[in-house]
């Protein structure tokens, strides 16, 4: 700040330096399990590290003292969250377009479409690693569009999943004489998304609108084997009417429309409705007795627990 030539010798010579230990941070960041997400410190839980270090400080240090203080901190920090995790029964809705939904069974966790890798990077990831959030034992994606397809991606080299679904969206726009739920094989193949040709079809009246399938690019489907083959992934394309495990509840694609989704979970039972007007909406709902209706962005979620 007062001699210019004296601050750009300085910065000359520490460059070099905060590049090599940048590098060092860079390649410790970069290995297999170098960070774990433990979610979100509560006030009492901060008191009692605090409370922990405070009682030992200035002791004569030891190594059983320092195993006891080890084991102290440990306890205060994962038990808590361990214990929240596995009696946790949450649903959470992040976005509307696509709908972004995670679901928290206890310790089973599942996600309902990523959205494109802006959402993934500013909204997905943040909100699992809040949760302590490490891995997804499933993930369901209802849009076969390559934003969303770079999203997975972003998602997959962040968070591993166990199980890769996604809607064959051209079984839900082909006829379909007496769909039967089925359940997916466990010993699917994986490999990435719906791989046909864009499909369209003009909306009837008082028809849920189909979106487009749009083909990937080649790169994109060979990094999406990549990934998925690290991961011991197992993918499998569903249709309607098929039936698929998601934690302690069952999913189900409606075999009249691609756009409703039943979940049971014992004796709840939710109906989510995706893409569908008002009065689309209203239809389903009237023979149905409504727990509790959202507005969201511009229509109605309506979520139903009895039949």
């Amino acid at each position: 700040m007062l001699w210019q030539p004296a601050g750009e010798f300085v910065a000359m010579v520490a460059g070099p330096l905060v590049g090599g230990l940048i590098a060092i941070a860079r390649f410790f960041g970069n290995l297999p399990g170098s960070s774990y997400a433990l979610g979100k410190l509560t006030l009492p839980q901060v008191g009692c590290l605090y409370g922990i270090l405070l009682l030992f400080w200035g002791r004569t240090p030891g190594r059983r003292r320092g195993w006891v203080v080890a084991i102290a901190l440990a306890t205060v920090t994962i038990l808590p969250m361990q214990y929240a995790q596995s009696t946790q029964m949450q649903i959470t809705a992040l976005g509307e377009k696509p709908p972004l939904l995670i679901v928290q069974d206890r310790n089973e966790i599942g996600l309902i479409n990523t959205g494109n890798a802006a959402t993934v990077t500013n909204l997905i990831i943040p909100f699992l690693q809040h949760q302590g959030i490490n891995r997804l034992d499933w993930l369901v994606t209802t849009v076969s569009s390559n934003e969303d397809r770079r999203g997975w991606l972003r998602l997959l080299n962040e968070i591993p999943v166990s199980q890769f679904y996604e809607l064959n969206w051209n079984a839900a726009i082909a006829p379909a004489a007496s769909p039967t739920p089925a359940r997916p094989s466990p010993q699917a193949t994986p490999r990435p998304g719906n791989l046909a040709a864009p499909t369209t079809r003009s909306p009837e009246a008082n028809q849920p609108t189909i979106p487009t399938a749009e083909a990937p690019e080649t790169w994109m489907v060979q990094a999406l084997q990549a990934v998925l083959s690290s991961q011991d992934a197992t993918y499998t394309s569903i249709q309607p009417g098929q039936t698929l495990s998601a934690g302690r509840g069952v999913i189900t694609v409606d075999p009249s429309s691609p756009n409703i989704w039943h979940y049971q979970r014992g004796s709840d039972r939710w109906l989510w409705v995706f893409n569908l007007d008002r009065s689309q909406q209203t239809a389903i709902a009237k023979p149905c007795h409504s727990k509790k209706s959202i507005s969201y962005g511009g229509l109605e979620r309506i979520y139903l627990r009895s039949f």
